[in-house]
């Protein structure tokens, strides 16, 4: 049964007319491949930087490789619990993430095929983290009590995280010879992760320098490069229009977009309320405003993969989600040019975009 409902999310098209929504019109859509779904994972930075990654793969080497997002999960739970401990608990741990945490991942463990690990064992057929999250956690809150830690505590880890979910392979078959992920990575999907880079537009930091994005899940402190909002929005328009997509980080908290970790696709446009929904009316002191106040926080990434307009001509962005398909967009949502200025958090895509934005 689970390999049936693989199968059946797998098959959904990316096909140009499968993202056409009524009363709009297409303008730029980057190849991109089928939507996955997270269910209840909690894992959409992940499902959103794997399709990324897949996205990638199509642009440079024009193959379609399907990738696990639940690896990338699996790993980032270690270095988490590696992370907790050392700062004596005094940090973050959660199902929740960043870009540049599957690009960690990437980048030291590798990837593997969908195909490969899907992160459902003994036959489960729903993603869900809580308990494996709940598990871990009581489990280090108790090692970071001791006067003296034992180093085995990280077995006890490994343990649970392949109880709920499974055992992530550390050789598989593919193409009729044994392969790691390491070696998957560097001979199949030729993806190198010093290409990348996030990207950020606040004014507390000082603008065309890397600074320390102050979001919850930063628990590793990565950087992201700071750029004023006008040049921040050139990034994503030059991004999509040369043919590359961004990994899409931002809020949607105020709206009643998602229920039970599912989202509701009776809402597939989110713009903001009309007052605000004028990109002229958008600007770098209200951005810093939403962020401080608590009103634009950091709780979903997606993938931004096309740029549309409605029938007066407004912008639109189109963002591929990571919960399932539905029968109107399969999974593709579409942002507001306003919203996507005020309720983005950050982006992650190609340096050699920002190069190219900071150049002109």
């Amino acid at each position: 049964m689970k390999n049936i409902y693989i199968v059946l999310f797998l098959l959904v098209s990316s096909v140009l007319s499968a993202q056409n929504k009524e009363g709009y019109e297409i303008i730029k859509l980057v190849e991109t491949t089928p939507v996955k779904n997270q269910q209840f994972s909690n894992a959409c930075w992940s499902f959103a930087t794997t399709s990324f990654i897949e996205t990638e793969i199509l642009r440079i080497q024009n193959k379609e490789i399907l990738l696990s997002p639940m690896f990338f999960v699996y790993y980032n739970y270690l270095n988490q619990a590696e992370n907790y401990v050392r700062m004596h608990g005094q940090t973050r741990f959660s199902p929740g993430g960043l870009a540049f945490h599957a690009f960690n991942v990437f980048n030291n463990r590798g990837c593997i095929p969908l195909q490969k690990y899907d992160g459902l064992p003994n036959e489960l057929e729903i993603l869900d983290c809580s308990q494996v999250v709940n598990s871990i956690k009581t489990k280090l809150d108790s090692i970071v009590q001791l006067d003296k830690i034992n180093s085995l505590w990280r077995i006890s880890i490994l343990k649970d995280l392949e109880e709920y979910l499974g055992q992530a392979p550390e050789t598989f078959e593919y193409e009729g010879h044994s392969i790691t992920p390491q070696d998957f990575a560097a001979q199949y999907c030729k993806i190198n992760p010093k290409d990348y880079i996030e990207i950020t537009s606040y004014s507390h930091h000082p603008f065309n320098e890397k600074c320390f994005l102050e979001v919850p899940a930063n628990c590793y402190h990565g950087e992201y490069y700071n750029l004023p909002i006008n040049e921040f929005m050139m990034v994503i328009d030059s991004a999509l229009y040369n043919g590359y997509s961004l990994v899409w980080d931002g809020d949607v908290s105020e709206y009643p977009l998602i229920s039970n970790n599912q989202i509701d696709f009776s809402i597939n446009v989110l713009d903001l309320p009309s007052e605000l929904n004028q990109p002229k009316f958008i600007n770098q002191k209200l951005r810093q405003k939403s962020f401080d106040n608590y009103t634009t926080t950091e709780d979903h990434l997606s993938h931004l993969v096309g740029i549309a307009r409605d029938k007066s001509g407004n912008k639109y962005y189109i963002l591929k989600d990571s919960q399932g398909n539905d029968k109107f967009l399969n999974g593709y949502i579409y942002l507001s040019e306003s919203y996507v200025m005020l309720k983005t958090i950050s982006v992650m895509t190609h340096k050699g975009i920002l190069e190219k934005v900071l150049k002109d």
